[in-house]
């Protein structure tokens, strides 16, 4: 009902009487000179307030309408906390399958897991076994070079006394090298069971290796493509890595190894730090989603230079860089 109409008791709301003479009443009626009486016979929106207005009491809400407006509440509380309830039941599960995997994968590494110092001590017992056989054939070869002079000896017949001299001096230095001979054969066979043994014993490197890279890149999505070496003098790599991991960017990349010369007190020797350097490889055209992104840092555009022992956290957070 428009603001200065009243309603008219025994008709609709917002409706003006049918009688002409109450329609021109209700026009003419100024409500300023009507009395307390008089106005209580108007909507209370169609009155002016006056002082007691402020003491009279506000109408209240129904009792039912409150009671059914605390039951949908409560009902709707209730879902939501159901569904926030099996989404997190979801994520948890979720988060329990992936650790599982990567533990698996993990586990799966540790077997084929082959130290340094174990590749090393295998390579010198190798190379220190063909060495020992090379020997022992050329002293085999040297026993049967004499052996045959000896019996080309013994062929010729000779009457000289300074002659048989010689010969029998031949026929004990046969002798001795055929028993020297006789011993190498022996420590000969020895040799090769234990190589053989040694053989059996170490692992395949070649497989082996390629597994634990696949393993390696499965786990960390880095590939790394070849390595370098750009000062021969200096045992410092350079890798060149790809990044490929899922829902997120590519990104060419290469990490060499450096060592960083720190302060040290007056008179003690300086500290020599080993250090990683990483340079992007970036491309305008092929990398420009990422340089669009908005996940990606600036520092992570340009050349950044790390501690060795920090290479995990880097990897962490140039990883969350490159999310989608």
């Amino acid at each position: 009902m428009a603001f200065g109409q009243q309603k008219v008791p025994g008709r609709g709301r917002g409706r003006p009487p049918k009688d002409p003479a109450a329609r021109q009443y209700q026009r003419d009626t100024d409500f300023d000179e009507l009395g307390g009486s008089q106005l209580d016979m108007y909507p209370y929106k169609a009155r002016k307030l006056d002082a007691n207005d402020a003491a009279r009491p506000m109408a209240a809400l129904d009792p039912e309408l409150a009671v059914n407006t605390v039951d949908e509440m409560e009902a709707a509380l209730r879902d939501m906390r159901t569904r926030y309830e099996q989404n997190i039941t979801e994520r948890v599960l979720q988060a329990t399958r992936e650790r599982d995997a990567i533990q698996a994968q993990f586990d799966r590494l540790k077997e084929l897991r082959v130290t340094q110092s174990e590749k090393t001590l295998v390579e010198w017992k190798r190379a220190n076994l063909m060495e020992s056989l090379s020997s022992w054939k050329h002293r085999a070869e040297h026993a049967e070079r004499r052996l045959k002079e000896v019996e080309q000896a013994d062929a010729v017949p000779s009457s000289d006394p300074a002659t048989a001299r010689h010969t029998q001096k031949l026929e004990r230095e046969v002798q001795r090298l055929a028993d020297k001979l006789s011993a190498a054969r022996t420590e000969l066979d020895a040799q090769v069971a234990r190589n053989n043994t040694l053989e059996q014993q170490a692992p395949s490197t070649g497989d082996d290796k390629q597994a634990i890279r696949r393993m390696y890149e499965d786990l960390t999505g880095f590939i790394v493509r070849y390595v370098e070496l750009p000062d021969p003098t200096k045992a410092l790599h350079r890798f060149q890595i790809v990044y490929t991991g899922p829902d997120s960017h590519d990104l060419e990349f290469s990490l060499e190894e450096s060592q960083l010369h720190t302060d040290a007190p007056r008179g003690a020797m300086a500290d020599i730090r080993d250090d990683f350097v990483y340079v992007p490889n970036l491309d305008e055209v092929r990398d420009a989603k990422l340089l669009t992104s908005e996940t990606m840092p600036d520092h992570f555009l340009e050349p950044i230079r790390f501690e060795r022992s920090a290479a995990i956290k880097f990897a962490n957070a140039l990883h969350r860089s490159l999310k989608k």
